[in-house]
């Protein structure tokens, strides 16, 4: 547990840290900075609440979220981050108001995770894109029907890609293919998505750059309308 605490919060208290600094330096957005560094602290004590409950048996409680709004505000969270780095983050999930359900402190991390890490692994000048997509083509009314399809969030980047060889083992507890690291932070969200019912993958895109894609089962319509 020890070891994945220290994992999940290094990203958190990296953004926070970098969140002070532009307190300090940029009169004019101070209060926006003091926003996200409020939702930063709110961000890191779900974290270490998730990472205590990886290892227990309790699953996260999971009501209605809208997926379109967390994912919004996570990357707004990490932005300053990918500024710093000079990559750029593209959010192309939109203002749908798609629901799945979930416990936001957990998704948010994972989402976090991913975002984080594919910045950290994209060349300056890249890119980070992310999109909503349903996995058999469908429009947004199949999130209205009791059909049990998966609403997909797929996260690319510009980077160097996934080896081959390390593909089917990266989201192993312990398995870092660039060794900087703990190997945990794909574990726990691998561990996050099978409690919320769904799955995660990883792939490599088309040309370059790794794809990570989250799934979540469409909720019933009676959960969507009540």
């Amino acid at each position: 547990i020890t070891m994945i605490l220290a994992h999940e919060i290094r990203n958190p208290l990296a953004s926070l840290e970098l969140f002070a600094e532009l307190i300090e330096k940029d009169d004019d957005r101070r209060g926006e900075w003091i926003s996200n560094l409020r939702a930063g602290i709110r961000s890191l004590s779900g974290t270490v609440n998730n990472v205590l409950s990886f290892h227990g048996s309790a699953s996260p409680k999971l009501i209605p979220i809208s997926l379109s709004l967390l994912i919004g505000n996570a990357i707004q969270f990490v932005q300053p981050f990918a500024n710093q780095a000079a990559v750029t983050l593209k959010n192309l999930v939109g203002p749908n108001e798609i629901q799945v359900m979930g416990n936001e402190s957990a998704l948010r991390q994972v989402v976090l995770n991913l975002v984080s890490n594919a910045i950290r692994f994209t060349p300056g000048g890249g890119s980070v894109t992310v999109t909503l997509r349903y996995d058999d083509g469908s429009s947004a009314g199949v999130i209205c029907r009791k059909d049990r399809g998966y609403v997909v969030v797929e996260f690319t980047d510009t980077g160097c890609g996934i080896r081959p060889d390390q593909i089917e083992r990266i989201f192993e507890p312990g398995f870092s293919g660039s060794g900087d690291n703990s190997g945990l932070g794909l574990a726990v969200c691998d561990r996050i998505m099978t409690q919320h019912g769904g799955r995660i993958s990883a792939s490599n895109g088309i040309g370059n750059g790794a794809q990570f894609a989250l799934y979540f089962p469409v909720l019933p319509v009676e959960l969507v309308t009540t």
